[in-house]
């Protein structure tokens, strides 16, 4: 619902306890300031703990971590497994931006 009042993407990540990637994704790229910044100004941002945490049965997190972009009125824009760079997760995000504004 914060989503959709602020007119912002959602980025949902599943994590599991055990997963060294996600531990690295989430100690360096999203402790990066220019993706903070970024994930602040454009993105509601949801941690979710595989086998814990509840969500839609149509997300897979097979591999961990997995990565799911969706418009605020929950329409998948991407999906995508694994860890990524401050570089390659902020090309991430550019292309997640121009998609959801050319569905809008």
């Amino acid at each position: 619902s914060k989503a959709v009042q602020e007119n912002k993407i959602l980025y949902v990540m599943i994590v599991s306890e055990s997963c060294r990637w996600c531990r690295k994704m989430e100690k360096t790229t999203l402790l990066d300031n220019m993706i903070i910044k970024r994930l602040e100004d454009n993105f509601i941002a949801v941690e979710l703990l595989r086998g814990i945490d509840t969500y839609p049965d149509s997300f897979q997190a097979k591999m961990v971590p997995k990565h799911y972009f969706l418009t605020p009125k929950e329409k998948k824009i991407y999906a995508l497994p694994g860890y990524w760079s401050v570089e390659d997760f902020s090309s991430i995000l550019d292309d997640v931006v121009r998609k959801y504004q050319k569905l809008r």
